[in-house]
């Protein structure tokens, strides 16, 4: 599959429009782990006591973020990062972020 994102900056107005068309937000917690090798890399993302594994390929376009994904699900475990230390990577970038998915093809997130 390949994703295409874009990433648009919204004024307090019209970010306050969105939810009043989409509804009230109920964002989740959602933290991950990035594994960069050159320009593409693997992340570990957890929320809601799920885990999924994606696959992020070369950037594609310049001017939208469109790349392969592969992703999949495993259980949660406290030993997937311990996976990718023992594989030889290293030194991971952690962040936590809250996102509220309208549908299963739209998905905003709040830095």
């Amino acid at each position: 599959m390949v994703e295409i994102e874009a990433k648009i900056k919204l004024s307090e107005g019209e970010f306050q429009r969105i939810f009043q068309i989409l509804g009230k937000p109920d964002f989740r917690k959602q933290k991950n782990a990035i594994y960069q090798i050159g320009e593409t890399f693997f992340r570990i993302r957890d929320q809601e006591n799920k885990t999924f594994i994606t696959f992020k390929g070369k950037r594609q376009d310049k001017k939208l973020n469109c790349r392969e994904e592969i992703e999949f699900s495993i259980s949660p475990n406290d030993h997937v990062e311990d996976f990718f230390l023992a594989l030889g990577f290293s030194n991971p970038f952690v962040y936590v972020k809250n996102a509220y998915q309208a549908t299963t093809e739209t998905e905003i997130l709040l830095k």
